[in-house]
C-alpha cells in the first residue's frame, strides 16, 4: 500500500464532467461511464520513447535484414533514409511503413493493464467492463495535458486528404509527470533520439550499473553480458 500510495500523483480535485454525447461518450456509455460512485482507470502510454526504441531495434538488425523506412504520411517516400538505401545498410527489398511502428508493440501494455484490472475486479468481487469511456483526445486535455496541432503545408491535403489539422491534434505529455520524446520537451528529434541511448548507457542507466547485474547473473556472466551488448556508435548530432 505504502508503494501504491507514492506512485500516485492527484492533478485534480473533481471528477471532469463532459456532455453526456458522441464523441465524447459512445452509445450507451453515456448512461454508465463516469457516474458518481464510479472509478474510471484509464491507462495512458507513452509511445514515443518504445517508437525510437522499436527503430533502434530494427536498425540493429544483421545486415540484409534491416528494413527500408517508408513515411506512408508522405507518398511512401523514404523516411529520410535514402542515403542508407542507397549505401546498402538499409534493404531496399524490405519495405516498412513509419505507420506499422506505432503499434509496433507498446500499445499492447495498455490492453494488458486493462485485463489485470478486469481480474482484479473479478477477484474483489466489483463490478466493471472494459468500455470506451470519454474519447482521449476530450479527456487528456481536460486533465491537463498538453495538444499539439500540426501547422498546414501545402501537400497536406494529398498526404491526408483534408484541410483540416485540428483532426491530427496529439496530446503529448503531462508536464512534469510526462513528457514525451519530442519537441518542446526536446529541442529537435536528433536530442530526443539522443536522451534515449543516454538512458540505457549513460550514468545510472541500465548498462551502466555493474552491480545489478552482477545480482542476476551467476558466476561472471554479468559483466560478460555487459561487454558483449552492442552499443549504438555515434556523436550527439548524428548516431550510427
Amino acid at each position: 500500500m505504502r508503494r501504491a500510495n507514492a506512485s500516485k500523483v492527484k492533478i485534480s480535485d473533481k471528477r471532469p464532467e463532459f456532455p453526456r454525447e458522441f464523441p465524447y461518450y459512445l452509445d450507451s456509455n453515456r448512461f454508465l461511464s463516469n457516474v458518481p460512485g464510479s472509478t474510471i482507470l484509464f491507462p495512458v502510454v507513452d509511445m514515443t520513447r518504445q517508437y525510437i526504441n522499436a527503430l533502434m531495434y530494427l536498425l540493429t538488425e544483421p545486415a540484409g535484414f534491416r528494413p527500408a523506412l517508408l513515411d506512408d504520411r508522405n507518398f511512401y517516400f523514404p523516411a529520410g533514409v535514402r542515403k542508407w538505401i542507397k549505401s546498402g545498410f538499409l534493404n531496399k527489398k524490405i519495405k516498412l511503413p513509419l505507420g506499422v511502428l506505432g503499434t509496433m508493440r507498446t500499445q499492447i501494455e495498455a490492453e494488458l493493464l486493462l485485463q489485470n484490472l478486469i481480474l482484479m475486479l473479478q477477484a474483489m468481487g466489483l463490478g466493471g467492463w472494459i468500455h470506451a469511456s470519454v474519447a482521449p483526445i476530450k479527456l487528456l486535455p481536460a486533465l491537463g495535458f498538453q495538444v499539439i496541432t500540426p501547422k498546414y503545408h501545402g501537400l497536406d491535403f494529398f498526404r491526408w486528404g483534408t484541410f483540416l489539422t485540428e483532426p491530427r491534434a496529439q496530446p503529448i505529455g503531462l508536464p512534469p509527470y510526462i513528457k514525451g520524446m519530442c519537441p518542446p520537451y526536446y529541442k529537435t528529434m536528433a536530442d530526443a533520439v539522443q536522451a534515449v541511448v543516454d538512458e540505457k548507457y549513460g550514468a545510472g542507466g541500465p548498462y551502466g550499473d555493474d552491480a545489478y547485474f552482477r545480482r542476476i547473473f551467476r558466476d561472471d556472466r554479468g559483466a560478460r553480458y555487459l561487454k558483449e551488448v552492442p552499443h549504438y556508435k555515434g556523436r550527439r548530432d548524428r548516431l550510427h
